[in-house]
């Protein structure tokens, strides 16, 4: 939606500016021309960083991505990692990106949602991921005998007696 509503008539916009920009250079001279080549140029550069967001956008809606608060921010934002312009978010969503990539936070709701095959296969062979997403059925891991500890009761009757 954000390509088709913004980005898309954003493109166009540059792209008759830069064709108008374009024509008066022709007639152009001096300071004048040495002024619209300028603006030629920032014209460009700006037409280029909104293809890469297009492409971007683009391939942030073809993931399956399906933000789940439980996660965490740095998380849910982490797919969002070549959008943010504070080095410091750029670089912090962009390590956990790698992370989740990697199979690291494969507890994360998010790493479920995306790479949910391997998610699965991992929930086989322990226990508390496949908790984590409810699959307790795939694990193939015993769960531990719960062991029962005095509690009150207990303390009660060993003063009983």
């Amino acid at each position: 939606m954000v390509v088709n509503k913004y980005v898309e008539p954003k493109i166009s916009e540059v792209e008759r500016g830069i064709a108008q920009i374009e024509n008066e250079l022709k007639a152009a001279s001096g300071r004048e021309a040495t002024r619209l080549t300028d603006r030629l140029n920032e014209a460009r550069a700006f037409l280029g960083e909104l293809r890469d967001l297009r492409e971007e956008l683009l391939r942030i809606a073809a993931l399956p991505y399906k933000p789940d608060l439980n996660d965490g921010v740095i998380i849910n934002a982490a797919p969002l990692h070549k959008l943010f312009r504070l080095r410091s978010w750029a670089k912090d969503t962009e390590d956990c990106w790698k992370t989740l990539e990697k199979g690291d936070y494969d507890w994360a709701h998010l790493a479920y949602t995306i790479w949910s095959d391997r998610v699965r296969e991992v929930c086989r062979r322990d226990r508390s991921i496949a908790i984590a997403h409810g699959l307790e059925d795939l694990c193939e891991v015993e769960a531990p005998e719960s062991k029962k500890k005095g509690g009150r009761g207990r303390r009660k009757k060993e003063a009983a007696r």
